[in-house]
């Protein structure tokens, strides 16, 4: 699967709606510039699955609006506008008290932007939620302390409460990793041996041919670290990228086995996937996406179960994205997709009834910053 554009706002927002970044408007991070929330009448999935008695939740990074949330839309649950830190937030800190957790704090190993903080342990709260970033390093304490069993934690909960109702339901548990910073506790942490990871095929790429926004990526942002050639960093660097993907794995399970817990697997369907990719030790070593289309940041996991409807252990190599989530959660919802929608319901592919599958697919990209 691809992002339809690989940054957030505008990816994140298309699965919201069902169509491309151009038409909804939020072609930019909130945070950024441009428009920071969607206009008053633009539709949401929720609202579609409302109209047919579903009860919707969200959970987690939203990133779709600047003021507005989702519970603004009809959806209820918690998350924070903008980017947002749930570390810097009321909600994560009484998680955290109720649990004896204290404040989170990381053991930074790497970090770009302040190179002196190698070897510190620093508290991770500052009023922007950039300020830790383009770092790697352990987070202090059990897994529990971690942002993404935090979200699990709520989500669970919100999925045992619908699920007492009869009312049929959604629920999106948003995760903010394993975007960086990449700051996983303990046993995650230590998963990986770095030695054992190969070199990138494209960490030699000098960017010959490249859009001058590829150029400035790697040599104005990473201007002067040296280090950032060096294989072996980017191995230390991404031993704990993939633990903090272990971390999220296991968060996602949490809310798995909610789900078992309360006996509503056969008939729930799970989309798995990302809002973009990554572009951490790629092309000569970078951090982050910027205003790059590369297969990295382009390219996306994703992985559909819903076993009263298709059986499992299938793969499909047909050209798909992430804003193809809200045609399939009207469909299986029974609602009718609306002909304006750009997104195309998946459960076709999933059932391996799709005849005309289109053979090419559109992504946009407008920028990062």
């Amino acid at each position: 699967a691809y992002s339809v554009c690989p940054i957030c706002t505008p990816a994140r927002s298309s699965m919201m709606t069902g169509v491309y970044p151009s038409r909804h408007g939020l072609i930019r991070n909130t945070d950024g510039g441009g428009r920071r929330d969607f206009d008053s009448g633009q539709r949401l999935y929720s609202h579609y699955l409302a109209q047919v008695g579903y009860r919707n939740a969200y959970v987690g990074k939203w990133h779709c609006g600047h003021v507005r949330l989702p519970v603004d839309y009809g959806i209820e649950g918690w998350s924070l506008p903008d980017y947002g830190k749930p570390y810097m937030n009321a909600a994560y800190r009484q998680y955290a008290q109720e649990r004896g957790l204290g404040q989170a704090r990381a053991r930074i190993e790497h970090n770009l932007n302040h190179p002196e903080w190698a070897g510190q342990t620093l508290t991770l709260v500052h009023e922007s939620p950039w300020h830790f970033m383009n770092g790697s390093g352990v987070l202090q304490g059990p897994p529990e302390a971690h942002e993404e069993q935090f979200v699990a934690h709520l989500a669970a909960e919100k999925l045992r409460e619908l699920a007492q109702r009869s009312q049929p339901w959604s629920l999106v548990a948003s995760f903010w990793g394993p975007h960086q910073p990449y700051y996983p506790t303990e046993p995650f942490a230590s998963t990986i041996d770095p030695a054992g990871i190969p070199v990138y095929p494209s960490f030699g790429d000098d960017l010959s041919g490249r859009p001058v926004s590829h150029h400035m990526h790697r040599d104005f942002h990473h201007v002067g670290a040296k280090e950032w050639r060096d294989w072996s960093v980017w191995q230390q660097i991404l031993a704990r990228a993939y633990g903090q993907g272990l971390q999220t794995d296991a968060a996602v399970g949490q809310v798995l086995d909610a789900l078992e817990e309360c006996g509503a697997v056969e008939n729930t369907l799970v989309i798995w996937c990302s809002d973009h990719g990554d572009a951490v030790a790629s092309h000569g070593g970078l951090w982050d996406k910027a205003s790059t289309v590369t297969e990295e940041v382009a390219r996306i996991p994703m992985a559909v179960r819903w076993p009263a409807r298709f059986a499992g252990d299938r793969s499909s190599d047909r050209l798909v994205s992430n804003m193809d989530v809200t045609a399939t959660m009207l469909a299986a919802a029974g609602v009718p997709v609306p002909t304006a929608m750009d997104s195309r319901s998946l459960l076709p592919l999933c059932e391996g009834s799709a005849v005309d599958w289109a053979a090419e697919l559109i992504c946009e990209h407008n920028g990062h910053g």
